[in-house]
């Protein structure tokens, strides 16, 4: 990786007003401090903070009343957690990205035992049609051979 790249990574240029709600962004040139906000909302060059245990529990239960979030909803939670309204579209967005690796693993695994199950059916199928196979062969070979006569049976023939 470029070494002049490094100090850019983890941070997106804001040309203009964010989807979802223009209040995060100062875009008119006026040279306030939040032309230097960094993704979470935070000042750049100030450390990462973490979110408290009570702020992430109320994230989580807005997120399982909907997982896409309005503008107005976004600030009042915002309001809410004492948080920027960048930092809970961010923990929604990212929110969204693991719920959605989550499914897609729950998927891949339902998956998975369908073609185990399908496959062990398969196996059960051929050994099944390999044992009426030999069977036919059998039938089929006594058939072939000559059948002993009885005396009987050959009276009542002629």
């Amino acid at each position: 990786m470029d070494a002049g790249m490094a100090p850019m990574l983890g941070k997106r240029p804001m040309y203009g007003a964010e989807v979802g709600g223009g209040d995060e962004a100062n875009c008119g040139g006026g040279g306030g401090n939040e032309d230097e906000l960094s993704d979470d909302g935070s000042q750049a060059g100030e450390k990462k903070r973490r979110l408290n245990v009570e702020q992430v529990r109320t994230l989580e239960k807005n997120f399982e009343l909907g997982n896409k979030l309005e503008p107005e909803r976004k600030l009042q939670l915002a309001r809410a957690l004492g948080l920027q309204p960048r930092q809970v579209a961010i923990w929604f967005q990212n929110r969204r990205a693991r719920w959605k690796t989550k499914q897609l693993e729950k998927d891949y695994d339902a998956l998975r035992r369908q073609l185990d199950a399908a496959r062990a059916e398969n196996d059960a199928l051929l050994a099944h049609n390999k044992k009426l196979h030999a069977e036919v062969r059998r039938v089929a070979c006594r058939r072939q051979a000559p059948l002993p006569i009885c005396h009987a049976h050959a009276a009542a023939q002629v």
